[in-house]
């Protein structure tokens, strides 16, 4: 089976993440707009498909040095993935090695909420459990903590692993 590239998925993801306001830091406010690198990874992710329409790539791994803007492209895709990708109850996860290292990426997806009126209006936050829903799809975005052998039973559309090298038993990457 062949994979193609699909311009209009993959422009649609980058409209989407385009539209988005910055979360946190000296861009607060400011438009988040792709650098290229990001563009070609949202891109080949979300542009390139199978012949029945379903994304090629089921796992991306993605390393990015720090202070280039990692929690905010995860922040980014994570929306997007709960807002902007059609699935009905969705269940989108942010994790780290800790809950607090996991709440990073959310907090960001919350401030970039916050700024933008057409997803405020969607989405509900539940800040005491770390978790958004979007009410059209009755989808969501959740923290956890990499504590692998409490994971069972999700049923994972996307899961944005944040310090993943940081990660002493790697199990959980299999799980999603």
């Amino acid at each position: 089976v062949r994979a193609v590239y699909d311009e209009a998925k993959a422009q649609q993801a980058v409209r989407f993440i385009n539209s988005l306001k910055h979360g946190i830091g000296e861009f607060h406010g400011q438009p988040f707009e792709l650098f290229p690198w990001q563009d070609k990874i949202v891109r080949d992710i979300f542009g390139t498909v199978k012949p029945n329409g379903y994304r090629q790539y089921k796992k991306a791994y993605i390393e990015i040095p720090k202070k280039n803007g990692k929690s905010e492209f995860g922040a980014a895709i994570a929306l997007k993935m709960l807002c902007a990708d059609g699935e009905q109850c969705a269940q989108v996860y942010s994790c780290a090695a800790d809950r607090q290292q996991a709440s990073i990426v959310f907090d960001v997806a919350v401030s970039m909420v916050d700024q933008a009126p057409a997803l405020k209006k969607h989405i509900k936050p539940v800040l005491s459990q770390k978790r958004l829903v979007y009410k059209p799809t009755r989808s969501f975005y959740q923290v956890l903590s990499a504590e692998v052998n409490t994971k069972h039973g999700l049923n994972v559309s996307c899961c944005i692993f944040d310090e993943l090298h940081a990660q002493p038993n790697r199990d959980l990457w299999d799980v999603m």
